[in-house]
């Protein structure tokens, strides 16, 4: 009798809240957002400090928020090992990440040490329905989608501008990023009750196809900096599989993936900078 009312509490305690998963994905739109106004702080770190702290830090930072998620991780460490080749996977890939921007604008190297905290950010919201390889593989593409919507921000930015190089730092450190938080056991969403099975008949060809349409979008774009408005055609692709993933889903009645529905949502804010660009007359750098 005395025992059964601590499990149904825990039960009742794992059960997440209703407005918990959005809290937190928008706490990863307002990173983003700070990104993209963070250049006046490093302008006057500079300052401060002299180029040569700028040289450094953004080689030192990556290394020190992943320590510190390692001992977060032996901190809270259950049963559950360490994947180590999946973490020496994702630093892989944070390394990859510092060596693709321009080597004379060393800042930029930051972008890694920001989608490292980013992508551990979109994993702890993810997480509420999510689980395993799933977990891991949407926290990526996710990431990779703001990563997106940071360049397009910076297009709107009056002393940014769009870089399709950025775009890829800012997905290698997303993606990095994730493997070594799967790696290391953070946010795995162990604790969290079963997430629903999904019942579409698209699976995981719909996030691939939406990667696909993002990219066929981003890459002209670049060739539209400085011109007084940007054509539509570039987002079509991507609003049509929209439409088409919405319709074959919600309007059959089945159910999607868990991370179909942030991942939907986050592409289909990249309609709204034609919108802006075009109606609001701002200029797109």
């Amino acid at each position: 009798m005395y025992k059964a009312e601590p499990i149904a509490t825990t039960a009742r305690r794992a059960t997440p809240r209703p407005g918990r998963p959005l809290l937190r994905h928008l706490c990863c739109v307002l990173l983003v957002v700070v990104f993209v106004h963070l250049y006046q702080l490093y302008r006057l770190v500079d300052e401060l400090f002299g180029p040569g702290f700028l040289l450094v830090s953004p080689l030192v930072l990556p290394l020190a928020i992943l320590l510190l998620a390692l001992l977060l991780a032996r901190r809270n460490r259950g049963q559950t090992p360490f994947k180590t080749w999946v973490v020496v996977s994702g630093m892989a890939l944070c390394l990859a990440a510092l060596a693709v921007p321009d080597a004379d604008i060393a800042v930029k190297r930051i972008h890694v040490a920001q989608y490292l905290l980013l992508s551990l950010a979109v994993r702890h919201a993810l997480a509420v329905n999510t689980r395993g390889v799933e977990l891991t593989a949407a926290g990526s593409l996710l990431g990779g989608l703001y990563g997106v919507h940071d360049e397009l921000l910076q297009g709107l930015h009056p002393d940014r501008t769009y870089g399709l190089r950025d775009m890829l730092v800012n997905f290698l450190a997303a993606s990095g990023g994730s493997l070594a938080w799967h790696g290391l056991g953070l946010f795995d969403g162990s604790r969290q009750p079963p997430p629903p099975a999904a019942d579409s008949r698209l699976g995981w060809v719909a996030p691939l196809a939406l990667a696909v349409a993002v990219t066929a979008m981003a890459v002209p774009l670049f060739a539209c900096r400085g011109q007084a408005a940007l054509p539509w055609w570039p987002v079509l692709p991507l609003a049509a599989l929209l439409v088409a993933g919405t319709l074959e889903t919600f309007g059959q009645g089945r159910r999607p993936c868990p991370p179909c529905l942030p991942l939907m949502t986050v592409a289909a804010l990249f309609l709204l900078y034609p919108l802006a660009v075009n109606v609001l007359q701002i200029p797109f750098y």
